[in-house]
């Protein structure tokens, strides 16, 4: 759940002081009857955001999520998303899927212009999808799906899908670069987008300055410019923002597990696309009962997981599907009795012995005409995790000691990063901690379908997941998610935890700004402005 928090201090007397030297134009009231807009025409507002260092601009091949989340002021892309997930067009103007759900047929925007004047066309997006999928970039997999793109004429976009797949427009959300853009020089490479904003000069070693885009399509931006700060280290961050030297900052800029952001200010969380998961290996023998899965997903508190190992900075999933999402099914919560755990144990075989733990007897050979030969095996697991992971050996002692204390024998194993997933891709586990980011269209084809970690597959779950893509309606795609969901949540291949939370830190003289979202942390900042405290309005 998204939520707001304001923190009052005198800091409005501050501003106020501040104000009176000043010659502002003061323009309408805001919701806040004690707020009024500001503007400041011969000195143009400046606002302060926070990002880390710079590998390069370019949105598609930086790995620094906010200089990623940054370069959301100056590009765009076909597709935006509200807060519930549903699709807005952006460069897009239209769009027609076919009858097979395999092809998108999308009319984009005429009369957009780079920010160096050229016209922006469907070339340029095709040259997209091309460079991110034979490149890697920060959406190859995303494209995965696509087996051709074409250009039909300059402002019409084909796009053909391996298979049909479930919310194509987010298979579409990545920023549009322009067609003469390569992946070379990507450390010189000046930003030139389509957005309300547009790359203006390097002020400093770092700051970064942004200006206004005055030919972009919509209202004009009504607060100037925006410097991008580079700062060294999360705690530097939390310490500029907390000296009112940095406007807006994200959680992925400033740690706020360790620190508590100061003043008045606005939080705005949000659910991202990244999951916590504890992996299950379905061919190893004690985990190949879809009961003995059951028993320990139910054995999980997700909720003291979220609260005390990662101190609520994350939502509990009840299935492997963004739980903001319009489409994702309200699952209710169910409690499971001790006696109906071993219940759902017996029918995999489960016993309880004399030490309180289960054993089961198990065949290892089988001769026509005699008794099969059998052997003791006891329900004892392992959890694999990497050692250079606090949270994640947090979170493997808090199920282990739930699995030891109903009786099945849980141990954790730590080892190297490499040695981690170097285990996990051979298959070499019994359960581990692991941590994905969920496609933007939340398909589970990957996870579930394709050759997978879990060493899963049924042939129910490919067909549940192919129909996700082959709805036509709303209520057809929200009946084929939940069908899906009660399928996996019937088949345990793995146990969701939980999503990860991400917040955005406004100081809380700007208003006008918009729920972000797992697309975009920065939604709408064409309507951001600056506003202050008016001592003369009655309250």
């Amino acid at each position: 759940m998204k939520k707001r928090y304001y923190i009052k201090t005198a800091l409005i007397m501050v501003l106020c002081t501040f104000i009176a030297g000043c010659d502002f134009n003061l323009t309408e009231e805001n919701d806040d009857p004690g707020a009024v807009i500001v503007n400041n025409y011969e000195n143009p507002t400046v606002l302060n955001l926070g990002i880390d260092s710079i590998d390069t601009f370019n949105p598609l091949f930086t790995s620094s999520s906010s200089v990623y989340d940054a370069m959301q002021l100056i590009f765009e892309p076909l597709f935006s998303f509200d807060d519930a997930l549903n699709p807005i067009c952006e460069l897009a103007d239209s769009y027609v899927v076919s009858d097979d759900r395999r092809n998108l047929s999308i009319n984009v925007k005429q009369n957009i212009k780079w920010h160096d004047g050229s016209d922006f066309s469907a070339v340029d997006v095709l040259h997209t999808i091309n460079l991110i999928r034979y490149n890697e970039t920060n959406y190859t997999s995303q494209l995965n799906c696509i087996s051709a793109a074409s250009c039909p004429d300059n402002y019409t976009l084909s796009v053909t899908f391996s298979r049909a797949v479930p919310n194509p427009e987010a298979v579409l959300s990545f920023p549009v670069v322009q067609n003469s853009v390569t992946a070379d020089d990507l450390a010189d490479y000046i930003p030139i987008g389509t957005g309300p904003y547009k790359y203006y000069e390097k002020l400093t070693s770092n700051k970064i300055r942004l200006t206004v885009n005055e030919q972009w399509r919509e209202n004009k931006p009504s607060i100037g410019e925006i410097n991008l700060n580079i700062l060294k280290n999360k705690e530097e961050a939390a310490d500029a923002f907390n000296a009112s030297e940095i406007d807006i900052i994200t959680s992925k800029t400033m740690d706020l597990k360790s620190n508590t952001p100061r003043g008045e200010i606005t939080v705005q969380d949000y659910v991202s696309d990244n999951m916590v998961f504890l992996g299950m290996n379905n061919a190893e023998s004690v985990l190949s009962g879809v009961n003995t899965r059951k028993a320990i997903s139910y054995l999980i508190d997700k909720e003291a997981i979220v609260t005390n190992e990662v101190f609520s900075r994350a939502v509990v999933a009840k299935s492997p599907i963004n739980p903001s999402a319009w489409y994702c099914p309200n699952i209710p919560e169910a409690g499971y009795a001790a006696e109906y755990i071993q219940e759902i144990l017996a029918l995999d075989g489960w016993r309880i012995n004399e030490s309180g733990g289960f054993i089961r007897d198990k065949i290892i050979s089988e001769r026509e005409g005699e008794e099969p030969e059998t052997m003791s095996e006891k329900l004892k697991c392992d959890i694999l995790i990497n050692d250079d992971n606090e949270e994640r050996y947090r979170i493997a002692q808090r199920i282990g000691d739930a699995l030891n204390g109903f009786g099945i024998e849980c141990s954790i194993i730590l080892v190297s990063f490499e040695d981690y997933t170097q285990r996990i891709n051979d298959k070499n586990y019994q359960l581990f901690i692991g941590e994905v980011k969920m496609p933007a269209n939340m398909d589970p084809y990957n996870l579930l379908v394709a050759e997978n970690y879990f060493s899963y597959y049924t042939q129910q779950m490919h067909e549940a997941v192919y129909r996700l893509g082959t709805y036509t309606t709303s209520e057809e795609e929200k009946n084929a998610f939940m069908e899906y969901a009660n399928l996996f949540n019937g088949e345990v291949p793995f146990v969701p935890l939980f999503f990860r939370k991400e917040s955005v830190i406004f100081e809380n003289r700007i208003s006008g700004t918009s729920m972000p979202n797992m697309f975009a942390s920065y939604t709408d900042p064409q309507n951001w402005y600056f506003t202050v405290k008016n001592n003369n309005v009655n309250q």
